[in-house]
Parts: structure tokens; C-alpha cells; sequence
């Protein structure tokens, strides 16, 4: 597995059980009023925006007053020109138990609003590279995941959830625990897989918020997370794809968490093409970027790919000064003259 940057949901096996929340006979209409965001919620949305957009300014909003939110936080579009700003962190395609090609998939994702998806198949990463190709054609961002299996107790094939956890950590990904409410005791396993290095839960579905998730993710200074967990099987019980709309404070909660992770696990990528600059090297830092090839780019081969997940800011900050540097005694080979791929 390569540290690129996931989002990592961990799935559990386990035989034990927990009931659903009873149906209330008549449902609540979700978000009630909608108001003017606050001022944290502006600066939010402005601030997950800009990670969003980064490669396309022209579509980046000038403003959040286009935007309300409802009791929850979450963002209303409010009349022609206001923009919501959809993150999908759960999915599935054809290459685990979904119904549609990674591609279709991402299609699907970009006809429902969604502007960054993840794509987190079960114990598999092989579609993500068609996903990402076909983010590139729709201006989606993809957010390569898995979803792992694994149990709590010894026993069976699969992993312990606290291995998953550290491997995940150890290759740059975000850990978040899927499906909580399939857990039997769920305050002893989430303090324990919080102690291995667990780094949110699902807390929100399509029916809203659970609130004793929510609670805990509190309680253990967890990053509250949800989606669709789509799977294209279409009928009334399945959850529409980009449909669990989270609220704009919990999007800036996870980027402000994931964003270094990645930025770290981006780095190390660098320098170990900058240590061994070989093909296979070189092709995990061209995947970053949309349509790029060492080929095209040349010089600026690290800021074109960088372009889309890092700021100026953070691409220019000490640590990227000295990998550039270390890049500066690395070439590729362009049309036969040898030319030096450090960024400008």
C-alpha cells in the first residue's frame, strides 16, 4: 500500500450485534430552519473551499452568503449561484460489492453535486486508478480509501483492528471506524482502537446524526465522519450517493486533521524518488496530478503534480525547500537532453 493519503474505514466481522434505532412513526423534516452562517461556519466554508478548488480558481465561491446552513450545520444552497460544497467520504464500485464501475461511480458522484469522493472498496485499492482518471474528465477530487475488514479478538483470518490501524497511520491515511453501531460494546473497543492511533468515526447516515456516536467521537477527541456507503444497488433502502451532506465544521475538522497527514506522506514519496529515482518512483508523484506526464511538464513537474493537494503556501514552506533541493541533482530524460525536474 502506498502512503498517498486515505480515507480509511474499517469494517468489523464481528458476530456481535446491536439493534438499530427504533423508527419513529412520523420523521422529523431534517434541518429545520436555515439561517446565515456564523462566522466560524464562514470562515469554514472558505477554508475547505480553497482545499477543494485548489486547481480551479475560476470555480472557487467568492462568497459564503450564497450559502445557508440548517440546525445541523449543514450547507443549503440558497438561490442561483450558491454552491454546497458535497464530500463523499463512503463508497463502493464493482471492484468490491458495488454495482458500478469505479468510473460510473465517479460519474454518478459528479451528477449528484459531490466536488470530493472517496473511494473506499472493501480490502481492495484496484479502482481507484480508473477512479481517478475519470475524476480528472468530471473535476472531481478522489480521496483514494479502503475499507478494511477486521476483528477485535484473536481469532479468523482477517487482521486485528488495532494492525489495520497502525498500518494505516504507517502509510499516510486517516483511520475511521465504520459501521460503530454493528458493535456490541462500543466504548471498549473505541477507546482501545483510539489508544492504537484511531482518528474518527462514522457518526452521521442518511437518516442524520446518531447522537450516542456523536458522544463518543466527543468523549475520545475522535473526528466525526459519515457517508452514503453506497453500493448502486438501487431500490428504496439504499442511500443516494453525495446524499449524507456533512455539516461545514465537521468538513475544515477533517481536512485540518488529514492535511498534514498527507502533506507528510507526500513528502516521503518525494524524497524517496529523490533517493532512488526510478520509474516506478517517479509515477507516484505524476498520479497526483490531473493529466500529467513527466514528459509535458519537465521543470515543473512537482508543482504541476503537487498542485491540486498542496497550497503554495505549504509547497513552499521549508520542509518541500529542501526536498526541492535534494530534486535538484535529479533529471528526467525529454526528448533525449536530460532535464532537472525540481519546480521553479
Amino acid at each position: 500500500m502506498v502512503g498517498d493519503g486515505f480515507i480509511i474505514n474499517h469494517s468489523t466481522n464481528s458476530s456481535n450485534k446491536l439493534e438499530s434505532p427504533k423508527k419513529t412513526k412520523k420523521k422529523k423534516k431534517r434541518g429545520g430552519t436555515k439561517k446565515k452562517m456564523t462566522t466560524e461556519q464562514t470562515l469554514a466554508f472558505k477554508s475547505v473551499s480553497e482545499w477543494v478548488f485548489l486547481e480551479q480558481a475560476s470555480s472557487l465561491p467568492s462568497t459564503a452568503a450564497s450559502c445557508v446552513v440548517d440546525d445541523f450545520g449543514v450547507q443549503k444552497s440558497l438561490g442561483r449561484g450558491g454552491d454546497k460544497v458535497v464530500f463523499e467520504l463512503h463508497s463502493h464500485s464493482k471492484c468490491s460489492d458495488g454495482f458500478l464501475s469505479p468510473s460510473k461511480l465517479v460519474e454518478r458522484a459528479h451528477g449528484n453535486g459531490v466536488k470530493v469522493l472517496a473511494l473506499t472498496d472493501h480490502d481492495t485499492m484496484s479502482g481507484i486508478p480508473e477512479a481517478l482518471e475519470a475524476a480528472r474528465r468530471f473535476r472531481i477530487k478522489i480521496i483514494p480509501g479502503v475499507e478494511i475488514s477486521t476483528k477485535f479478538y484473536p481469532r479468523g483470518s482477517e487482521p486485528l483492528a488495532e494492525e489495520a490501524i497502525q498500518m494505516i497511520c504507517d502509510t499516510g491515511g486517516v483511520a475511521v471506524l465504520a459501521h460503530p453501531w454493528s458493535l456490541k460494546n462500543p466504548v471498549t473497543i473505541i477507546k482501545r482502537l483510539k489508544e492504537a492511533g484511531l482518528h474518527g468515526i462514522e457518526v452521521y447516515r442518511s437518516d442524520g446524526k446518531l447522537a450516542v456516536y456523536s458522544d463518543l467521537a466527543e468523549t475520545y477527541d475522535l473526528l466525526k465522519l459519515g457517508g452514503s456507503d453506497y453500493h448502486g444497488r438501487g431500490g428504496h433502502g439504499e442511500s443516494e450517493l453525495g446524499s449524507v451532506n456533512l455539516p461545514v465544521l465537521v468538513l475544515r475538522d477533517f481536512l485540518k486533521v488529514a492535511r498534514p497527514i498527507w502533506c507528510r506522506s507526500i513528502r516521503h514519496i518525494l524524497e524517496n524518488y529523490a533517493e532512488e529515482p526510478s520509474d516506478f518512483n517517479l509515477a507516484k508523484i505524476t498520479r497526483f496530478g490531473k493529466g500529467v506526464s513527466p514528459v509535458s511538464c519537465g521543470k515543473d513537474l512537482i508543482d504541476r503534480c503537487l498542485s491540486s493537494w498542496l497550497t503554495n503556501e505549504e509547497r513552499q514552506n521549508a520542509v518541500f525547500e529542501a526536498v526541492r533541493l535534494k530534486l535538484s541533482h535529479v533529471s528526467i530524460n525529454q526528448g533525449g537532453i536530460q532535464v532537472p525536474i525540481e519546480s521553479k
